[in-house]
This record gives C-alpha cells, structure tokens and sequence, in this order.
C-alpha cells in the first residue's frame, strides 16, 4: 500500500467533527452537497428500524472511498461496518478517519472489487456513487438485494453523458 504525503478526502468530515483535506476539484464539494441530505436521511430511517432492539445492525458500504457513510452509520449506533472499495488510496483515508473517530471500534475496509467480494448479509447495504462504473450494474443491483436483510440504500447518476460541471447540482 503505498503512503500518503497529505491524504486528502472525498468528503468533508466536518459533521462528524474532523477537519480533514477535501480534494480541492469542486466536484467531490458539489457531490457531497447535492446527495448527502438525502442518503444520510434514508440511512436514519433505515438505523431507526433497529432503535428499540437491543441490537446493533450490521453496516455495509460498496464503493465506500473514504467510508464516510459507514462512519455516519457508527455515529447512528451500528457497531459494526464494512466498507468495499477497490482503491488502495480510497480505503487508507476510510481507515484513517474511522480510527480517529472511533479509535475503540474495529471497522473493516477491505479492498475488493464489488462484483468479486463475498461476505454474509448485512442488516443495511449502501450502494452510493459507483454504478455507472460497472458494465453491468443490474447484477450488481441484484447482488444488494441479496446481501440486504432490512434495508437497501442506493443512490447513482443515471447517466455519464451530460459533461456540464454542475450535473450533480
């Protein structure tokens, strides 16, 4: 794994009380702006399904880069949360922010291309940001709703045609 100078994020942390390097390219800022309310609105719903159990879900994020939604869904009270990415950059700054916010927790960020990684299923699935990447995201789709006991979160572009920088907004 190669080591970072000055890792820089996807994300800002600033909600969950880190001020860490957001890529500086406006477009990681405008993604984060346009989709967070809505993902983290639907991962509070889906964390409330488990408010009154003594148990705590199971979290997995595919395409998860800086597992920013896994550390939203620890701060929501799941204790446990994997993160898949394929990226080796990706997945050292989703080990680095989690252990700064949550240095008793053990989260799990393992390198593996979503199509190829096998792992039990998991109370909630978030599928954010990375199926336009596929060439068949329909078999990705049906892998979700396999790996999903409760509830299944995905959120994607729908297409990659519009050049325009502002297509996120």
């Amino acid at each position: 794994m190669q080591v970072m100078d000055k890792p820089t994020f996807y994300h800002s942390f600033k909600s969950l009380g880190l001020d860490l390097p957001q890529r500086e390219e406006p477009i990681f800022r405008m993604n984060q702006v346009c989709k967070e309310p809505t993902i983290l609105s639907m991962l509070g719903t889906a964390m409330s399904g488990f408010a009154k159990t003594w148990y705590s879900p199971l979290v997995l994020e595919l395409f998860c880069a800086d597992g920013y939604y896994a550390c939203h869904a620890v701060k929501m009270g799941a204790a446990h949360v994997r993160g898949i990415d394929i990226d080796d950059e990706a997945l050292a700054t989703a080990r680095a922010a989690s252990a700064m916010l949550f240095p008793e927790l053990k989260t799990l960020f393992i390198k593996s291309d979503v199509m190829d990684f096998a792992c039990d299923p998991s109370d909630i699935v978030l599928c954010c940001g990375g199926l336009y990447h596929l060439s068949d995201p329909k078999k990705l789709l049906g892998k979700c709703k396999a790996l999903s006991k409760k509830f299944l979160i995905v959120q994607s572009v729908v297409s990659l045609d519009n050049t325009d920088p502002y297509y996120f907004e």
